[in-house]
């Protein structure tokens, strides 16, 4: 049993850590055996001074993605109509020509275990193409799944591990099709009702409709000695992907579920299914070597799959502006864990948690012992200060490129439409060409910056959520008369330097 987790000596360690990464709340739930300790620390609400206590709910972003796996292994092991249904069945098999992947001879290569293991060859780049709730016509499952005959594939099906929260909404447009009902409507009968997970949901509405938003923990991000309070994020486009709302106290009754694996929902063979490693997370690594006494990690179907001094420990991450989470189990010990808490930072903090927890469990030698806050805490300074200095010297370039542009900048404002990322709109905001991509599942807005010839710029991406900026080469083509009549993105640099989604001008 670990005593630690109710020691005076544990609440001072998850207050530094939480003094350190700047994270408001934080809540943890521990099963040892068949006793579940319940841990919760600091604020779910910055602004009323509302504690975080057991009943708490917070986002959990991709620790969702084990019970999208979970609810496929119920199809596959139950659905009276598709006898030959099973992870290795190809997608095109179960929708038809719903599923068209832009390289056609991928269509009947790409199966079950391929969407869930992320080795379908599809990068998670694309995700920028995806349309949320605040765009004139969204996207849902369907569609998202319709539009992957217009995104290239970055390698061959079960080439390699690309992680794509795409290809897990694409799963749960299969278990909507398959099963008749709807993702939501699938996880409660088949899984919550089974589990008495009552306070567990898919999107924050539901979390609404039950009349239950004043448990909710308010998302937070920290970027300049200031926390910045983020929205909950309605994302049915990305179901599956993540979008689970939940208390560690109640999540951890699907940990208990999947440590026992015994009876439905989670029979042995459903829990065989989504545990079993499919592929190296590091390409360097190959699934032959993968032992025990191996140092790296491996992916199962929305599990992580690693080993210390010889335990097999079955694990995922979850983060999103305002949400960090980590869960965990100990196959061979009835041991496991959930911690979740209000902050982007809060992944690392659950991860840091995570290890020393079970350094605890197991008795590992304080020698051998890796300190990862300390490794964490490093990186995240350097980190800021990079972003910082990154900030400082893009916004001095963008500053000493205005003006350069010979042709007029009006030329280049309007909207235009490409068939995989949709429409963009460039106007003029603050001297910069600018985007607003606010209709995205992902929101970002975009600087454009004058590299040369009037044709070749860099983009700046700049999401709500204190990143910072990313950079990708943006290029337009000009007609006779220097109007602009198409804008090429590289959204994707992992299709090479030179690959450009192009958007043509749309009529006015």
């Amino acid at each position: 049993m670990v005593e630690w987790v109710t020691t005076p000596a544990f609440t001072e360690r998850v207050n530094t850590l939480m003094r350190d990464f700047h994270i408001p709340g934080l809540s943890v739930a521990v099963l040892d055996g068949d006793t579940v300790h319940t841990r919760c620390f600091g604020h779910a609400s910055i602004e009323s001074d509302t504690s975080v206590d057991a009943n708490t709910i917070f986002d959990i972003a991709s620790c969702s993605k084990a019970l999208t796996g979970v609810a496929m292994g119920i199809l596959v092991d139950n659905h009276p109509k598709l006898s030959k249904l099973s992870w290795k069945t190809p997608v095109v098999e179960l929708i038809g020509d719903g599923f068209v992947m832009h390289r056609v001879e991928d269509n009947d290569e790409v199966t079950v275990e391929n969407l869930l293991s992320h080795t379908s060859g599809f990068s998670g780049r694309h995700d920028m193409s995806v349309l949320g709730i605040n765009a004139a016509h969204p996207d849902n499952v369907r569609s998202v799944t319709r539009n992957l005959r217009h995104l290239p594939s970055t390698a061959r099906p079960g080439e390699k591990y690309q992680y794509s929260n795409i290809m897990y909404a694409v799963a749960t447009h299969i278990i909507e099709t398959l099963s008749g009902h709807t993702f939501s409507s699938f996880l409660h009968e088949n899984i919550f009702k089974p589990l008495s997970m009552d306070t567990t949901f898919l999107q924050p509405s539901e979390v609404y409709a039950a009349d239950l938003a004043s448990r909710f923990a308010t998302p937070f991000y920290h970027e300049n000695d200031t926390y910045h309070q983020a929205t909950h994020q309605e994302v049915p486009e990305f179901q599956g992907a993540g979008s689970i709302q939940t208390t560690p106290s109640d999540y951890i009754k699907f940990i208990a579920a999947m440590l026992h694996h015994n009876k439905s929902p989670i029979t042995q063979t459903i829990y065989d299914g989504v545990t079993r490693p499919r592929v190296m997370r590091n390409s360097k690594h190959s699934l032959d070597d993968f032992n025990p006494t191996s140092s790296a990690v491996a992916y199962a179907l929305g599990w992580d799959i690693k080993y210390r001094s010889s335990q097999q420990i079955v694990s995922h991450d979850g983060v999103i502006t305002g949400y960090g989470s980590s869960m965990f189990f100990l196959p061979d010990r009835r041991f496991g864990a959930v911690f979740i808490g209000n902050s982007s930072a809060a992944f690392g903090v659950c991860q840091i948690l995570q290890s020393e927890i079970i350094d605890e469990f197991l008795s590992t030698p304080k020698e051998q012992r890796f300190d990862l806050s300390r490794g964490q805490l490093e990186r995240q300074v350097a980190q800021e200060e990079r972003k910082m200095k990154k900030l400082t010297r893009n916004r001095e370039r963008r500053k000493q490129a205005r003006g350069t542009l010979e042709v007029p900048a009006e030329k280049y404002c309007g909207t235009f439409f490409n068939a995989a990322y949709r429409g963009v709109t460039i106007e003029m905001q603050d001297g910069d060409l600018y985007i607003d991509a606010a209709d995205r599942s992902e929101p970002f807005d975009m600087v454009l910056e004058h590299v040369k010839d009037n044709r070749e710029f860099r983009g700046y991406i700049t999401a709500d959520d204190g990143r910072g900026e990313d950079g990708i080469a943006v290029e337009v083509r000009l007609d006779e008369k220097d109007d602009v009549v198409a804008v090429g993105f590289n959204w994707d640099p992992e299709l090479g330097s030179k690959y450009f989604f192009w958007h043509e001008r749309t009529a006015s």
